[in-house]
This record gives C-alpha cells, sequence and structure tokens, in this order.
C-alpha cells in the first residue's frame, strides 16, 4: 500500500517549481531575446523546461518509473508552449482585445502545453493525470490577474514582487493538483 502524499510533498514542489522557473525564465529570457523572433522563443520556453524540468524531477522524481522523460517531455511542451502561447499572446493584441485577455490566453495556452507533455511522460504510469493539462494551463493563467492586484497595491514595486509571486503563485496550484492526482493513484 502506497502511503499519502501531503504537504510535506506539497512544499518541497512549491520550492523545487518556483525555484526553477525562476532561473529557468532568468536563463531563458536572455537567450531567447538574442536570438529573437519564433526560434528565440522555443529557445527560451525550452530552457524554462530544462530549468522547471529538473527542479520539479527532483521532488516528483521518486514517483516515477522514468524520470528522464519527465524532464525531455518538459522540455518539448514548454518550448511548444512558448511559440504557441506567444503566438496567440501577439495576436490577441493584434484584434484589440487588450494585453489582460491577451496573456491570459497566452498562458493557458502555454500551460496546456507543458501539461500535455508532461502528462505524456507520465500516461501509462499515472492514466489519470489527463487532468494534469488543464491544471497546468488554470494555474499559467492565473499570473496575469496577479500581476494586476500587485499593480493595485504595490504601484512602482510591482514588477519586481511580481516576478517571484508568478511562479509561486503557479507552483502552489500545480502543487495542490499534483498531490491531489497522487493520491488518487493511491486509491484514496
Amino acid at each position: 500500500m502506497k502511503t499519502q502524499v501531503g504537504w510535506n510533498f506539497w512544499l518541497q514542489w512549491l520550492l523545487a517549481a518556483t525555484l526553477g522557473s525562476l532561473v529557468g525564465r532568468t536563463i531563458g529570457e536572455f537567450a531567447g531575446r538574442a536570438v529573437g523572433g519564433p526560434l528565440g522563443a522555443v529557445l527560451a520556453g525550452a530552457l524554462v523546461g530544462l530549468c522547471l524540468g529538473v527542479a520539479e524531477a527532483i521532488v516528483f522524481g521518486r514517483y516515477l518509473k522514468a524520470g528522464t522523460r519527465w524532464l525531455t517531455f518538459t522540455i518539448v511542451g514548454a518550448a511548444a508552449g512558448a511559440l504557441l502561447g506567444g503566438l496567440l499572446d501577439r495576436m490577441v493584441l493584434q484584434a484589440g482585445l487588450g494585453d489582460l485577455p491577451a496573456r491570459v490566453l497566452g498562458l493557458l495556452v502555454s500551460g496546456a502545453c507543458l501539461g500535455a507533455g508532461q502528462w505524456w511522460a507520465v500516461r501509462t504510469q499515472y492514466p489519470q493525470f489527463v487532468w494534469w493539462i488543464p491544471a497546468c494551463a488554470f494555474a499559467l493563467s492565473l499570473t496575469p490577474f496577479a500581476d494586476v492586484a500587485l499593480a493595485g497595491a504595490l504601484s512602482f514595486a510591482a514588477p519586481a514582487v511580481a516576478t517571484f509571486v508568478r511562479p509561486l503563485l503557479t507552483a502552489a496550484v500545480t502543487g495542490a493538483a499534483i498531490v491531489w492526482l497522487l493520491n488518487e493513484s493511491t486509491g484514496r
């Protein structure tokens, strides 16, 4: 009988995913801007996926039969998400629908791509992880709302604070989802 996953796992996930995201985004944005265009977006996404995948695999790895698949498909999902989400973001902006809808929809697609990649890596071991796709999409799509809330509360300091709050919020939501999914897999 497997043991139930709880707060300790969630906290480890929260820290690992937040740090992986922060490091990946810092490196990815630099490299992506240096290359530019769609290739730069794919490179940036792949670097975020690499850092995030390594960090998450450290915590989630003991539950995986093939941890390298998690890393590989996190990189692929994040790269695809950066490209497709960025394209949708740009299309919505060009349609004149505004910055917030553009960012929400772009991040919704980015999260779905990331979640789909990660689900693909574990689909045979954890069939119920198909719910990981909407969980990732939802978690990423929340971050523009955090930016809006912080801008209203903190004014000039909001961008700096948001740099840390966005990945923390995403990690908190995906951490809750993965705890639920792992507990569901044990039949609880």
